[in-house]
Order: C-alpha cells, then structure tokens, then sequence
C-alpha cells in the first residue's frame, strides 16, 4: 500500500482555532453583552486583531479603546470570559497518531493572551511538541516571516514541511514558499473529508466512505 503523501511529511504545523479547537468566537457575545452594535464593534476589532495577535496591543489596552470610542466600561476579561474552545475529535485524534509514529507536530497559532492561557489550562497545549503562538513571537500569519521563524526554528525545509490551516490566505502563503498544504475548510467537500483524504482513516479516526 503507497503511504499517503501527507504522512510522509517530518514536521506538521497546525493551526489552533476552527481547526483543532472549534467554539472559538467570542465578539458576538462581547457585543450582545454590553450592548454595542454588532457591525461598528466588527468593524473596529479589525483594526486592532493584529496588533493583539502580534503582541503589539495589549488586551488592557484595546477595552480602553473602547471605552473612549464606544463609552462603555467592560468588566472582567470579556476575550477570556466567552472563549469556551472545545476539541475537535478527528484533528486530536490525528495529532495523537503523528507523534506516536514519531513525527514532529508544533501549533502554528494567531492568538492572544487571555485565549492561550484557556488554551493551556484545558489541555490543548500539550497536544503539540513546540508551540510558535503569535503574541509570543512578535509575529502573525500570514507573514512569509511567521513561517520562516517556524522552519528556522525546527531546522527543516519546506519541502518536508505540511500545514493544516482553515483560513485560504494563511494556506496560500504557505504554500508561495513551498510547504504542503491543506485547507481545512469547507470546500466542494467537507473539512473533515478533506482531512481523510489527506491523511487516511487509520490517522483521524474517520470512517471511509464507499
């Protein structure tokens, strides 16, 4: 039987929301919570999702911002708060097979403080070998940058280089230098189908169909 093409990879990257974790969003609820229109606070948050994933913005920092633009006063930690991630089974069950066949398998993350302290108090952290978190990095997808730190770091070329990522900009900029992609989105398929041809049932979990 010719081994599956994704599995003959070294080193996989993994990205962390919608695609190992699902139940990530929190701004609806932030909106509905304190009441701010749903389209402005969108809108705004926009502008400052990637000094906060960069690190460059404080999560203090943005509520004070939206204290004087919106005049309301958060309580508690509203990113924290409403971030309730729970596992999403085949892409655990896949991280779990690539270790035990030893290979490398890091998190390649956009995120922020208070979602990678949940992260880390409800076990998803130690799912990986090495974590490349952006807010810890200085440095986010889908910056050629981001990656080049992870392959630096690792010592390992692109070429036996696979990235599992739901969003297609993070992919295609992967790929622009050479590393094996799949988008884990719906598609003409289903994510998880998607998951399964790349990597076969015995890796996810997943039962073939026909």
């Amino acid at each position: 039987m010719m081994l599956n093409s994704a599995l003959g990879h070294s080193l996989f990257i993994f990205d962390m929301g919608n695609v190992v974790v699902r139940n990530i969003t929190v701004l609806r609820d932030i909106s509905s919570r304190w009441n701010l229109p749903w389209q402005e606070i969108q809108d705004d948050y926009c502008h400052y999702e990637f000094p906060l994933m960069d690190g460059t913005m404080s999560p203090e920092d943005y509520w004070k911002h939206i204290r004087h633009k919106f005049g309301v006063t958060v309580s508690g930690e509203p990113f924290a708060d409403w971030f309730k991630p729970v596992p999403n089974d085949p892409m655990v069950f896949l991280l779990k097979y690539l270790r035990s066949q030893g290979k490398r398998v890091v998190c390649g993350s956009n995120t922020f403080a208070p979602h990678w302290q949940i992260l880390e108090e409800k076990g998803f952290l130690r799912l990986f070998d090495a974590l490349y978190p952006s807010h810890l990095i200085g440095l986010s997808k889908p910056s050629r940058f981001y990656f080049s730190h992870i392959l630096e770091a690792e010592g390992q070329e692109p070429d036996d280089t696979y990235f599992v990522d739901d969003l297609l900009e993070n992919i295609d900029a992967a790929r622009s230098m050479g590393i094996h992609c799949l988008h884990y989105a719906q598609t003409d398929i289903s994510a998880d189908d998607a998951l399964m041809k790349a990597f076969g049932s015995e890796a996810t979990g997943l039962d073939a169909q026909g």
